[in-house]
């Protein structure tokens, strides 16, 4: 397909994971080279994101939500949020409760509905494109870890853009293809996986992505993932490398299929449920004691996170191009 920063189809492989070829743009964009009309998506997300998996990561995820926030209430009076692809609702929940007003997108309808009923909180199950608010209705949308799954980015932060007010912010984060992980462990970091991860940003190229777009980038940082700590990275490179692991989250790859693009996962056997919470514990552990470490990482813009704050100007300052319409993929699996 077409890059959707530049257009172009000028463009090299930097990896093959899975039988997923994943290609750099001359324009610097790396993604994967396939069509996206070939993966069933309804498929792909079916089951891959179960309630058991993100419990555990609550209190990580509130305790960055309020960061994430408290960052926000400094840049904008507007107390108006829309948090897209808001999964089981603890981003909007912890808004809630610092006092904003809220709503959320989820295209997983069982996620959306545990949000619903667990927080009961407003969120539309759908794609953002259908979803039916008037243009101008949020202060701020957030987009985390969102853009890298989806076919079209661009068009993304489009539809997100006709739904802020004049001056509104737009907060994106997605993984860091620049980190340190990213480049001490290659097709083996966590983050490559296609085809549920299509695009792999840069803090340069998702800066010129919400360009394309008119926003105009105010703040920006990288950060340590919240959803998993460095013992998990250990171990998860041990399992890929020297494979004596592999069982203990056996399935937890998408792999091409003749039908609907996708193998469906296995559910992990209890044995191995026990035994990766205990390697989620002492993460705990190891967390604290290399905090220094990763505040280092942090600052120097290799952490596995980039979190970019844009604001949509009051006044247009110049236009922004259509979305990319996909085109026959520079390379196929």
């Amino acid at each position: 397909m077409r890059c959707n920063l530049c257009g172009g189809q000028d463009a090299t492989l930097v990896y093959t994971v899975r039988g997923w070829p994943i290609v750099r743009c001359a324009c610097g964009l790396v993604y994967v080279a396939a069509d996206p009309a070939g993966i069933d998506f309804t498929a792909l997300y079916a089951d891959r994101y179960p309630p058991e998996a993100f419990l555990p990561q609550r209190p990580r995820k509130v305790a960055k939500s309020h960061r994430e926030l408290a960052r926000l209430e400094r840049l904008t009076d507007g107390r108006r949020i829309l948090d897209v692809g808001c999964s089981y609702g603890f981003f909007l929940d912890t808004a809630r409760q610092r006092g904003w007003s809220v709503a959320g997108v989820e295209v997983s309808e069982s996620a959306a509905r545990f949000a619903q009923e667990t927080y009961g909180l407003p969120v539309y199950a759908g794609p953002l494109s259908d979803a039916p608010y008037a243009p101008g209705s949020f202060d701020v949308v957030t987009i985390r870890h969102v853009l890298e799954h989806v076919p079209d980015p661009l068009g993304m932060v489009l539809d997100a853009r006709r739904l802020l007010a004049p001056g509104g912010l737009l907060l994106v984060a997605v993984p860091n293809f620049d980190s340190l992980a990213a480049r001490l462990f290659g097709p083996e970091w966590w983050w490559v996986d296609p085809p549920t991860h299509l695009y792999y940003f840069t803090r340069a190229t998702l800066s010129r992505l919400l360009a394309q777009a008119g926003f105009v980038t105010i703040a920006h940082s990288t950060e340590r993932c919240d959803d998993e700590t460095i013992a998990f990275y250990l171990v998860f490179v041990l399992n890929q490398r020297l494979g004596p692991l592999r069982r203990l989250r056996r399935g937890a790859s998408a792999r091409p299929g003749a039908d609907n693009g996708v193998t469906p996962r296995a559910r992990p056997s209890a044995h191995s449920a026990r035994l990766w919470s205990h390697v989620r514990q002492a993460g705990e552990l190891l967390e604290r004691l290399s905090w220094p470490l990763g505040t280092i990482l942090d600052r120097a813009g290799l952490g596995a996170e980039i979190l970019l704050i844009s604001r949509w100007p009051a006044v247009v300052v110049h236009a922004a191009r259509e979305p990319t319409a996909p085109a026959t993929p520079v390379l196929s699996p």
